[in-house]
């Protein structure tokens, strides 16, 4: 069939490229000491570990909801890709998880909050939250009191497990074939084609010919160097 074996093939691409380097930041993170001071010159990938969970939550998303958003938006650029966090989350993440219960904290709020700012922060908002790092997963969250408002602590490790146990997951059920609603919205949202702006497609461009112009070309597989207007990937498997 072979929609099932396009589905496959787009989880191996996700494995290869954003699990991939969700596992190496995992591996980091749990090295860390957990006396590690803030004021180190060296970050505790707290921050860093969290927001590439989330980006594989929201990519994952997109597919299994097979871009519902960006295929009825008159501007797909402009949809709230959020919702696809969520629907993954709700969905997928294992029971007892308190980060399903945070879904939509998560989607519109930590990740802008991390994307946008890496955790600056903003006064206005009636709550506060940051991120740490334990080893044990189950010790997934921390509340209390700072500075009159309340407070949330999440573990990022505890964060990213969950996420790649829905990955996993998400996996299983297209390897299986037997969610055809799921295996449909994969290749649905594989196939969609989001228009790029014309100022960034001539930005690369005019990069594009400088560089081979000076001779700064990726060898192929064989040792030969690129041909000016080869086309590449956008993900890079690795």
């Amino acid at each position: 069939m072979r929609s099932h074996a396009e589905a496959i093939r787009l989880m191996e691409i996700l494995e290869g490229t954003v699990m991939k380097d969700l596992r190496s930041l995992l591996q980091w993170a749990r090295g860390f000491d957990q006396s590690h001071s803030p004021q180190s010159k060296f970050g505790g990938l707290n921050f860093t570990l969290s927001l590439v969970s989330l980006v594989a939550c929201e990519v994952c998303g997109f597919y299994m909801a097979g871009a519902y958003q960006h295929r009825r938006s008159q501007s797909p650029n402009q949809v709230d890709s959020g919702s696809y966090s969520i629907e993954f989350i709700n969905r997928y993440f294992p029971r007892g998880s308190y980060f399903k219960k945070l879904s939509k904290v998560l989607a519109d709020f930590l990740r802008h909050d991390l994307v946008h700012g890496f955790g600056s922060g903003n006064p206005k908002i009636p709550f506060r939250m940051s991120l740490f790092i334990r080893s044990d997963p189950q010790d997934q969250i921390r509340a209390g009191t700072q500075r009159g408002k309340n407070f949330l602590a999440l573990n990022s490790i505890a964060l990213a497990e969950h996420s790649m146990s829905a990955f996993e997951g998400m996996k299983t059920a297209v390897t299986k074939g037997q969610d055809v609603d799921l295996i449909r919205n994969i290749v649905r949202a594989k196939r969609l084609r989001i228009p790029v702006s014309t100022r960034v497609s001539n930005q690369f461009e005019v990069v594009y010919q400088e560089a081979c112009k000076k001779g700064l070309v990726l060898p192929t597989r064989k040792g030969q160097k690129r041909p000016q207007g080869e086309e590449g990937g956008t993900l890079v498997r690795k």
